[in-house]
């Protein structure tokens, strides 16, 4: 979001870098239009073009960030697996042991049992609770974009329009340029 700030500072920036070179252009007496320096024009739109390009290169930052999010669901699902996978390899260690000995064999089984239930419990718990939290921060994280994507759409037609309107007006005094030139 802070990139975006900048970026947002840098057009600001030229947008008042066209407004300087409006205000000290030559004024036609007789029409009140403004003779401006062709270059300078083109040198500030230029530089809003390299904005643009570095907009557009560090948008899939955004967009990266996104897919960490998701790796980090995948992980810990990944987790939660291993330690349910731990959970009953210790359960059937433990009935194994249970078995070297004739009377405990009923006992261990049923504990066994327990262990097991009590650890794919856990181990569904954990795993729902996992992906809960993940589908909440990659929702927070397509908010976020959704809201970089309008506010960054909202200035680019801000400036489009605004350039449409420098790049018509400079037709046009152009075109009276030769109109007097005649």
């Amino acid at each position: 979001m802070e990139k975006i700030k900048d970026y947002l500072a840098a057009v600001e920036d030229q947008l008042d870098k066209i407004e300087n070179v409006i205000e000290g252009g030559k004024s036609s007496i007789f029409s009140g239009r403004v003779s401006v320096s062709r270059e300078s024009v083109f040198d500030i739109v230029d530089e809003i073009r390299n904005i643009k390009s570095e907009i557009e290169m560090n948008l899939p930052a955004e967009i990266r960030t996104a897919a960490r999010i998701a790796s980090d669901r995948e992980k810990i699902i990944a987790d939660a697996k291993i330690k349910a996978d731990a959970l009953l390899k210790e359960a059937r260690a433990e009935a194994d042991k249970a078995l070297n000995e004739h009377e405990i064999i009923r006992q261990a089984t049923a504990k066994a049992q327990q262990l097991e239930t009590a650890s794919r419990a856990s181990a569904a718990k954990f795993r729902k609770d996992a992906i809960e939290y993940s589908e909440e921060l990659l929702q927070k994280t397509e908010e976020a974009i959704r809201r970089v994507l309008e506010n960054f759409a909202d200035e680019a037609r801000g400036v489009e329009d605004y350039l449409t309107a420098m790049t018509q007006t400079l037709f046009d005094n152009r075109k009276d340029l030769r109109g007097i030139k005649e």
